[in-house]
Order: structure tokens, then sequence, then C-alpha cells
């Protein structure tokens, strides 16, 4: 018994310090570059800027609409949501280029992000709701874990579900499957629930 309690702490071990590796090379990551693959959502904030610009085609700051639209003088509602920045800004450009400007530039900066989260429940030293990093929707099940604060002395690592209220599902996850590279690291999406078991001795 002695032995598998001191087992069960190396592997605890492992596992906190693989979790604070992780996420401190995505803190670098994060902070060196803008997460390009981020899609637009409604509610995020924009500035354009439209190239040449004149008094009646001007750019600006909008926000997305509920129905995931923008609007801008002349062209009116623009459909944005679910797509890439860059996708937007050519979007743009191809309209402003079809019925008023010849090769015009399109740049859009996100001011402020739509907020969403996400769960994680059980044994974690920290349970709560947690929002994703700004300006990114990609995180995976072991950066969600570590920013609960790891797994808890009493955490079932291989037994772990993921609720997914998008779309109804339960997807079953092993932590130690994936830290030791047996399995791919799972992508959380928001509102998705994470509930970590408790071990049964």
């Amino acid at each position: 018994m002695k032995t598998r309690f001191w087992g069960r702490i190396g592997l605890s071990m492992a596992v906190l310090l693989f979790l604070a590796v992780s996420s401190a090379g995505a803190a670098d990551d994060e902070g060196a570059k803008v997460d390009e693959s981020y899609i637009l959502q409604p509610g995020d904030k924009l500035n354009i800027k439209i190239y040449p610009e004149d008094e009646y085609l001007k750019g600006g700051t909008a926000e997305i609409s509920s129905e995931g639209n923008i609007t801008l003088p002349l062209l009116g509602k623009i459909g944005v949501a679910g797509k890439k920045v860059p996708d937007a800004e050519n979007a743009i450009a191809d309209l402003l280029n079809n019925e008023y400007i010849v090769n015009p530039q399109v740049v859009i900066e996100v001011l402020a992000y739509q907020a969403s989260s996400f769960v994680v429940l059980g044994q974690v030293l920290k349970p709560g709701t947690y929002e994703f990093p700004p300006g990114s929707k990609k995180l995976t099940l072991l950066k969600a874990i570590s920013l609960a604060g790891g797994f808890s002395d009493i955490a079932n690592i291989k037994k772990i579900k993921i609720v997914r209220k998008s779309t109804g599902e339960t997807l079953d996850a092993n932590a130690e499957e994936i830290i030791s590279g047996n399995s791919a690291d799972i992508e959380i999406k928001a509102n998705d629930i994470i509930n970590v078991s408790e071990s049964r001795f």
C-alpha cells in the first residue's frame, strides 16, 4: 500500500510538472504573436481602416451583431462572424473593389473580444469557470486543467469527461495517455464542462 501511495504521489508530481511547463510555453507563445486562427464572433469590437478613404467611404469602430454582421457606410451590412480576420479584410476589400475603389486595402484590428468560458469540476485544485485567453479559442484539455491549478491528489486522471454543450455530446479523456503521447490532447470548446473523476482505492 505504501509503495502504491508514493507511486501515485510521483505520478501527480509528474503531471503537475508537465502542466506547468506546458502552461509556461503557451504563455510565451501568446505573448509573442497573435493567434491567426482566431475566428471572429458576435460581440467582438473591431476597428476598421480603409485605404484610400474619403468622406463617404470611411472605416471606424463596429461591433459584430448577434446576427454576425457589421455595418459600414455605403456597403451596409457585411457578414464577418465565422471568418478569420484576414478573410474578413478580403471580403470587405472585394465589396469595395467591385463598387467603389480600385485595389482597396482594408485593415481590421480587434479592440475587444467576446469572452468565452469553460467549466472545470471535480478533482482539480481550483474548480470553477474560466475564460479563454483573449484573442484565442484554442485551448487543450491539459492547459485547461493547468488553469484550474492541476489535478488533486485523489484525481483519477484516466477518467475525465467533457460535456460539449454546443453539440450535446460527452467525450471521455485519459490524461495519462495524453501525457505519455499515446493519445492526442483534446481541444476545449466554448461552454465545455470538464469533470475530473475521483480515484477509488
